[in-house]
């Protein structure tokens, strides 16, 4: 038969589980935002493939084109290519995407140069 005092000694245990828990949630909650920091630095370190290499220089040739010209140019469908950009803009500096008139676009940007204010 389950007594009160049985009963407050599970209910002690539960709290004290409940408790280290809380405290390695904590632990990796911390440690959340420099790992975000990491994997972004990793990212960065990421060479092009040889695919995005061919999209920024098309891009460098055209300095501004559209995403419609630049699948075109690329023979890819608009969703793979806008797969890649945004793969592509975490690992490198060199290309900005914007809109107008709520069409996709994107630039070339000389290392070194500030971004447009788009």
């Amino acid at each position: 038969m389950v007594t009160k005092d049985w009963f407050t000694v599970q209910l002690q245990q539960v709290d004290r589980r409940i408790e280290d828990i809380e405290r390695a949630l904590g632990i990796i909650k911390g440690a959340i935002p420099t790992m975000e920091q990491q994997r972004a630095a990793i990212v960065k370190r990421m060479p092009l493939t040889q695919r995005m290499e061919e999209l920024l220089s098309v891009v460098r040739e055209s300095k501004e084109i559209s995403f419609a010209d630049l699948a075109l140019k690329m023979n890819m469908d608009i969703s793979d290519l806008r797969s890649m950009l945004s793969i592509m803009t975490k690992r490198t500096n060199m290309v900005e995407r914007f809109r107008i008139h709520r069409v996709g676009w994107i630039r070339y940007v000389e290392p070194g140069q500030t971004s447009s204010p788009f």
